[in-house]
């Protein structure tokens, strides 16, 4: 064991010499069984190779912790938790653990491309500003793996980019990198009591500390039956309409009203995914005039079983 001790802090103490910090990997996991071995396959595969994974099992009662032990590699260490708790609580337990001057988040049912880390870490070494990398994503069909579609098709951006965010947010946690530096005078940077955590964080640090989006997709999200806001999408309609509450410390911002709007937009939606139709239309033609209405106004005409497998109500 000592012997594995001393290895273990020569490599980091060697990476730290040839100035390769170490990136902790936050690993949340609540029984994700299906896809785990993709996602761990991909830390492996990456060609920056100091890191660790923090692995913290939530109380998963499937097969998650046999397979998380089917590989043999001293960077992955697991944790598990005492008891089940939201996805708040189990991020900030996780994040406890961490030995990393960086912080990086993967999903159970995402996975990255090899150079993922190699990429944030250049950028956030090389930029003394910038203090937060995320990336472009691919969504993938959960059956073979196939790309759907691009997330985004902006070109890289940076900066201080909290407007920009209250009116297209697109922050895929999975693909995130940043310094550790920023959260370390913050007891609890998740809200305990959410699974929507990571929005109010992210928002609330772009206020204080430089963003950096690279256009180019790192990360491979899987689009599937039992992606969590898909499966609660009224929790997640809860979680948004108590967040526009706490966001009013934006209001100076020109595009929060583009927030306001997504907020109707999403309990609209709510209404229609419960067949409250004749509420829907109504609430809906109280809207100001946006791109958003007028999709909700067509959505009003799509049978509602085509309307969850396009739109992931």
């Amino acid at each position: 064991m000592k012997e594995d001790y001393y290895q273990q802090l020569a490599i980091i103490v060697e990476a730290k010499l040839n100035n390769h910090p170490l990136v902790s990997i936050v690993m949340n996991c609540y029984n994700g069984e299906s896809f785990l071995r993709d996602s761990i396959k991909s830390v492996l595969s990456q060609t920056y190779e100091n890191w660790e994974l923090i692995f913290w099992d939530n109380k998963s009662n499937d097969k998650s912790k046999k397979i998380f032990f089917e590989f043999k590699d001293k960077r992955l260490k697991y944790f598990e938790a005492p008891k089940h708790t939201m996805l708040g609580e189990a991020r900030n337990n996780a994040l406890e653990k961490c030995n990393g001057d960086f912080i990086s988040f993967l999903d159970v049912d995402d996975w990255w491309t090899s150079e993922k880390l190699y990429n944030q870490v250049k950028v956030l070494k090389s930029n003394n500003d910038i203090k937060f990398n995320f990336t472009n994503y691919w969504f993938c069909d959960q059956r073979n793996n196939k790309k759907i579609s691009l997330y985004s098709k902006k070109k890289s951006y940076s900066g201080f980019l909290t407007n920009y965010l209250l009116k297209s947010y697109d922050v895929g946690i999975s693909t995130v990198t940043f310094k550790k530096e920023i959260i370390n005078d913050t007891n609890k940077p998740f809200e305990n009591n959410s699974y929507f955590c990571d929005f109010n964080l992210f928002m609330n640090l772009s206020t204080k500390y430089k963003f950096y989006f690279e256009e180019k997709p790192l990360t491979y999200y899987r689009w599937h039956n039992k992606n969590f806001t898909h499966n609660n999408f009224d929790l997640y309609a809860s979680e948004m309409n108590r967040l526009l509450k706490s966001f009013q410390k934006f209001e100076k911002f020109e595009n929060f009203k583009f927030f306001k709007i997504n907020i109707d937009y999403i309990n609209c939606l709510l209404l229609l995914k419960n067949k409250e139709k004749k509420n829907y239309l109504k609430k809906t033609l109280m809207m100001k005039w946006s791109l958003k209405k007028i999709k909700l106004l067509m959505y009003y005409f799509v049978p509602l079983k085509i309307l969850e497998k396009l739109i992931r109500i």
